[in-house]
């Protein structure tokens, strides 16, 4: 998983099929990680954010189910995942659903 990350974030700027589809494996080998994050990040710039949603949607899941609960909590485990790489309105608005949701 490790090697597919890093094959990943080094063709990230030539060739971002292939950096998407290395995610994709590493994540596919550990879908707990920060790799599910750097993968929906990936597929936001490259505008496919049909299937950039439901991975950012599990990574919320992810920070709501370890303890955060309010939207400060969240917002602030979740920025520095995506920071940079994705919108932080389209973040901001899935946590609020999320925390909205009764479990």
């Amino acid at each position: 998983q490790h090697h597919f990350f890093m094959l990943a974030r080094r063709a990230e700027h030539r060739r971002p099929e292939l950096a998407i589809e290395m995610l994709r494996r590493a994540a596919a080998i550990d879908p707990e990680s920060h790799i599910i994050s750097e993968l929906a990040a990936a597929l936001d710039r490259k505008g496919e954010y049909q299937e950039a949603h439901p991975l950012h949607r599990a990574a919320i899941r992810k920070v709501i189910a370890e303890g955060a609960t309010n939207i400060g909590g969240v917002m602030g485990k979740v920025n520095p995942m995506f920071k940079g790489r994705a919108d932080g309105s389209t973040i901001s608005r899935i946590a609020k659903e999320e925390l909205a949701t009764p479990r």
